[in-house]
Formats: C-alpha cells, sequence, structure tokens
C-alpha cells in the first residue's frame, strides 16, 4: 500500500506570523522612539543633569577656600573665616543645595597650572587675591562645571525656594554671572555654566594675564577685558544685590523694602555691604560680632519673616 505523506505547514506559519508580529513591534518602537525624542526637545529641562549631588536630589554649588597663612591676626581670622564658611554651606543647605568646597589642591588639576601660577605671582597682588584665578582654574578642573559662589553669597530665598530648576543650567549651559559691574564686565561672585564653558572662560581669562604684568590685575578686570575685546563671551544676570535696603531707618520697626530685592536670587554681603550698612546705619554695630556672616544671618532673619514668598 502506498502511503501519502502530507507536510505540515504549521511550522511555515508560525514562522510567518512571527516574522509579522515582530515587524509591528519594530514600527511600534521605532514610534516611541521617534516621540521620545520630539518631547525631549519640545521640553529640554526634563533631562537629568550631571550637575547634581550622588543622590540625585540637591544641585550642587560650590564655593573656592584657601587660609591665607600671611595674616598677622590669624585667630580673629580664623574664626572669621570658619563662622563665615559654616554659614554658606548651612544657607546653602537650607535652600535645598548640596554646598561643597574646592581648595588650591583642585586648582593644581588645571593643566599647565605651574606655568599659570607663575604668571599670575607677578601681578601686582596679594598672594590672597591671586586666588581669584585659582577658583576659575578649580572649576574647570575638579568639576563637571555647574554653579560656584563666593563664601559670602546667600541665598535670598529659602522656604520658597526650588532647587529642583536649577538641575538644568540656565541659558543652554552658557558662563553666566548674576552680579553686575558697571565697568564693562561682571563680579563673579555668583556663576553657572557647563564644564565646557567654565573651560573656554577660564581659559580666555588666563591669556590676559601675561599683559598686565606688574599690574593690579584680577578677574573682574580680567572680565572686563574680554567682555569689551570679544563681546558676549558670557551671559550677565542681574540677579544678585549687595545692597541692605530699608524702608525705614533705626526706628522701632525696621522695614525691609522688599522690592528692591524682587527679581534677585542672592545676596552678596561684602565687607563694603557690611560697612556701607553700618555707616549708613541700615543694621546695628554689634561688639559680639566675628564676620560678616554674624550680620548676614540676623538680616536674612528679618528678611524670612518679611518678604518671603515675595519675589
Amino acid at each position: 500500500m502506498k502511503m501519502t505523506v502530507v507536510k505540515s505547514d504549521r511550522k511555515v506559519g508560525a514562522s510567518a506570523m512571527f516574522r509579522k508580529d515582530n515587524t509591528i513591534y519594530i514600527i511600534i518602537a521605532t514610534f516611541l522612539l521617534i516621540t521620545a525624542i520630539f518631547i525631549y526637545r519640545l521640553f529640554p529641562g526634563t533631562e537629568v543633569s550631571q550637575y547634581e549631588s550622588v543622590s540625585g536630589k540637591r544641585p550642587i554649588i560650590y564655593t573656592y577656600f584657601s587660609w591665607d597663612a600671611s595674616r598677622q591676626d590669624i585667630e580673629h581670622y580664623t574664626k572669621e573665616q570658619e563662622e563665615m564658611i559654616d554659614f554658606w554651606k548651612t544657607r546653602w543647605s537650607n535652600a535645598g543645595w548640596e554646598p561643597r568646597i574646592l581648595s588650591e589642591e583642585d586648582a593644581k588639576r588645571y593643566p599647565k597650572f605651574n606655568q599659570y601660577d607663575e604668571q599670575i605671582s607677578k601681578l601686582d597682588l596679594l598672594p590672597s587675591k591671586r586666588l581669584c584665578f585659582y577658583r576659575w582654574m578649580a572649576m574647570s578642573a575638579a568639576t563637571d562645571g555647574g554653579w560656584m559662589s563666593e563664601h559670602d553669597i546667600y541665598p535670598l530665598h529659602v522656604e520658597s525656594s526650588t532647587p529642583k530648576n536649577m538641575f538644568v543650567l540656565p541659558n543652554n549651559g552658557r558662563l553666566t554671572i548674576y552680579e553686575n559691574n558697571l565697568n564693562h564686565g561682571a563680579f563673579p561672585s555668583l556663576v553657572s555654566g557647563s564644564s565646557a564653558e567654565w573651560n573656554r572662560v577660564t581659559a580666555a581669562l588666563l591669556e590676559y594675564v601675561p599683559q598686565h604684568e606688574g599690574e593690579m590685575f584680577h578677574d573682574v578686570r580680567a572680565l572686563g577685558q574680554l567682555n569689551i575685546e570679544r563681546p558676549k563671551s558670557f551671559e550677565l544676570v542681574d540677579g544678585v544685590t549687595n545692597a541692605v535696603v530699608l524702608k525705614t531707618g533705626l526706628g522701632q520697626t525696621r522695614k525691609i523694602d522688599c522690592r528692591w530685592y524682587s527679581g534677585k536670587i542672592a545676596l552678596h554681603f561684602s565687607y563694603k555691604t557690611m560697612v556701607d550698612a553700618i555707616k549708613y546705619k541700615t543694621i546695628r554695630r554689634k561688639q559680639e560680632a566675628q564676620s560678616r556672616a554674624f550680620y548676614a544671618k540676623r538680616f536674612l532673619n528679618d528678611f524670612r519673616h518679611q518678604c518671603e514668598g515675595t519675589r
């Protein structure tokens, strides 16, 4: 008897079905990928930034600090600087940031540090003032960019602060300085920028140093020269104030003029700020004050009660 063998098409059919289903999955995946790219470009603020802390919950704020061993009043100087650093860390931490301190060791990681250091030493600057260039080198060499402030810069708003907005750098990461200098440039008391931007501007500033041998030339003057010779080399935002402004003098009720601080994100409580405030009696001189941080703390406490939320 002759047997007829019938071949099953089940395997062939299953293979064809698999190829068909696989094609559908590829089409769906491609569509989702294109949609994700479109949303990312439409809302770039949704990206994850490298400027966040290890925990991923706080943006990082850097400052540069190095002890000045040449000081004669070393005991008072030490207490003063420790108090200022402590308050700087506390204030920024309370505002939702992770404060970190850079030092000369970080600056030494900058390429050709020794060469630039030798050139900086030929400027007519006290050793402590030469550090203004070191902070640029430290931020460029030892970080992934981000935010840097001087250690007498304090955020104005704490309770209503929204540091999560600071994970993505302003102006698409272009180097941005937040305190105006009317003499063509800016005071780099609060600065933000990507790593590439920090390196670009740092290199530009250091190029000017050999041109000013024997002169009193610091980073503020270098920024002014850069702004004149190469306009729009950095962004300038009026976000920092260095004044203590009251509606009234030393009456029973000392009212801060909150309107003056509208749009400002930080207070630069410099030595001049303190001297002027005492001179014009917008703050009271206190014998127990060890540093500017003492007065800044009192003012910011008043600011919190009177002006918090009135940006």
